[in-house]
C-alpha cells in the first residue's frame, strides 16, 4: 500500500497516517519498554538488584561483577553507577518518545473527529491557527511544559 498523501489535509489520509505509521511506531515503543520471554526490559532492570544465595553477593542486573561491585579498590561501584545512569538516560528517551507519539496520535485523532464535524470531508478550509491549537499537547511535550503541569499523558 502506498504511503498516505499528507500534502493536503484530507481526513482519510490523516487516518491512514495514524493507522499505518503512528500506531505501529507506538506499538514498537511499548514493546521496547515491556518485559518479554527473551528477558527483562531496560525499564524493569533499572534499580533491580539480585542477591545470590550461594555467596550472598549482590549481582547488579546491568553488570554482574560479583565482589568487585562493593570493592573500593577496583572501582566496580562507580562502573555500575555509570552504567545505570546511561541506562536511565536511554529509558528516559523511550519514555519521552512514547509520550510524544501518544500526544501526536490523540491530537491528530481530535483533528479528524472534531474539525470534520465543521468542515465536511475535507480539512482544506481550516484556518492554520485553529489547526495548530489542536497540537498544544505535542508542543507541551516537546518543550517540557507538560512536566510542570498536571503530569497527565495521552492514553494512546
Amino acid at each position: 500500500m502506498p504511503p498516505p498523501d499528507l500534502t493536503a489535509l484530507d481526513a482519510n489520509a490523516l487516518q491512514d497516517f495514524l493507522d499505518m505509521k503512528v500506531a505501529p511506531f507506538i506499538g514498537e515503543l511499548e514493546k521496547i519498554r515491556k518485559d518479554s520471554d527473551s528477558g527483562d526490559a531496560l525499564h524493569t532492570m533499572l534499580g533491580d538488584v539480585h542477591t545470590t544465595s550461594e555467596a550472598n553477593i549482590q549481582q547488579d542486573t546491568f553488570l554482574g561483577i560479583g565482589g568487585m561491585a562493593t570493592d573500593s579498590e577496583t572501582g566496580g561501584g562507580g562502573l555500575i553507577k555509570s552504567v545505570k545512569e546511561q541506562a536511565t538516560s536511554i529509558d528516559g528517551i523511550f519514555e519521552f518518545q512514547q509520550r510524544l507519539f501518544d500526544d501526536l496520535d490523540n491530537n491528530l485523532q481530535e483533528t479528524i473527529n472534531t474539525l470534520l464535524r465543521d468542515q465536511g470531508t475535507s480539512l482544506a478550509a481550516i484556518e492554520g491557527q485553529e489547526f495548530l491549537d489542536i497540537f498544544g499537547e505535542v508542543e507541551d511535550t516537546m518543550t517540557g511544559a507538560d512536566e510542570a503541569g498536571s503530569g497527565e499523558t495521552g492514553s494512546g
